[in-house]
């Protein structure tokens, strides 16, 4: 609805080209769509687990963002702009809700976004759109969400951004090494559980993947995939329920199969080679690892399409144009 009714609104819009990263946008969709088709849990893949919904119909709804922004005509400085206001706002509710003593996530503030780790994630990558001075404000209130994937990005995010606006590369490295340093002196430190770690997960989803390498399980049934190769010694994991992979790659691939999982990491890195701004390549890279690490939310995954359609605006060469007539 809301794409015929912009369509209707917006009389005038870019024309839209055809290029390698819609073909395998496409193409990573329909075998997504194919491999759920032919897997039993279907009704979960199309509408996707309870309270998560990231099912093939909102798979479909971010591709369909992603064409919006392709084919609108408008100015990257202003979409950077309320991206970074809406940092700011989020990076303030966390500190407000630590001084007011407000409600917590077992000692992590969460903002509105319901998970620490979201929060963190979403803030991370606000940050990309940010003008750097504003790091110190990120940082604290990244620090009270307690998302380490969040603080790993936020670190080289800042990193990358130093490298390409310090001409000096020997004052900028100085500057990243005392971001570094910093960066280790305050990372969390919590107790890490011997049966659910990120390795544990990790290790299940490839035993998986092996075991239905073609079709896989079908999108959103990764709990039932680490089901099903547990085995007689594991009967910690059986008490617990793992419903993602916390990694992108690996959710795909046992969501898809191998195929699935190709798709996804030449979307990766095609985007990856045909990036031309830092800020962007930085954005990109602080998304890429926390997704490799966490479970990811439907405001993060807007951060992900909305990054694939200004790479392909740069590729065809209009988004740029327009954003240097500023």
């Amino acid at each position: 609805m809301y794409f015929f009714i912009t369509r209707i609104v917006h009389q005038s819009y870019n024309i839209f080209k055809w290029t390698v990263l819609d073909w395998l946008l496409i193409g990573f969709w329909l075998w997504l769509l194919i491999a759920s088709l032919l897997n039993s849990s279907l009704t979960i893949s199309i509408f996707g687990q309870y309270y998560r919904y990231q099912g093939i119909i909102t798979l479909f709804c971010f591709l369909e963002f992603y064409y919006l922004i392709v084919i609108s005509k408008y100015q990257i400085s202003k979409v950077k702009a309320l991206i970074f206001l809406s940092g700011i706002l989020n990076c303030l509710f966390v500190i407000g809700q630590f001084l007011f003593n407000s409600a917590s996530f077992y000692g992590r503030y969460t903002a509105n976004l319901g998970n620490p780790n979201f929060t963190g994630g979403f803030l991370a990558l606000c940050f990309g759109f940010s003008n750097i001075l504003f790091f110190p404000l990120f940082l604290v209130a990244i620090l009270l969400t307690g998302s380490r994937s969040a603080l790993l990005a936020l670190g080289v995010m800042m990193v990358i951004r130093l490298f390409g606006l310090i001409k000096n590369k020997k004052i900028a490295s100085v500057f990243i090494l005392a971001i570094v340093l910093g960066l280790v002196l305050v990372f969390p430190k919590r107790e890490i559980s011997s049966f659910d770690s990120r390795f544990e997960i990790w290790n299940k989803a490839i035993v998986a993947i092996g075991n239905k390498p073609v079709i896989g399980y079908g999108v959103e049934n990764f709990d039932r995939a680490f089901t099903s190769v547990l085995g007689n010694l594991d009967f910690d994991l059986k008490n617990i329920r793992v419903d993602k992979a916390h990694n992108e790659l690996l959710e795909y691939t046992v969501a898809g199969g191998i195929l699935a999982g190709l798709l996804y990491g030449s979307i990766i890195i095609y985007s990856l080679l045909k990036i031309k701004e830092n800020w962007l390549v930085a954005t990109f890279v602080g998304y890429l690892i926390i997704s490799s690490l966490n479970v990811m939310s439907v405001a993060e995954y807007l951060f992900f399409f909305l990054i694939l359609a200004i790479i392909k605006q740069t590729s065809v060469d209009k988004f740029a144009d327009n954003d240097r007539q500023e």
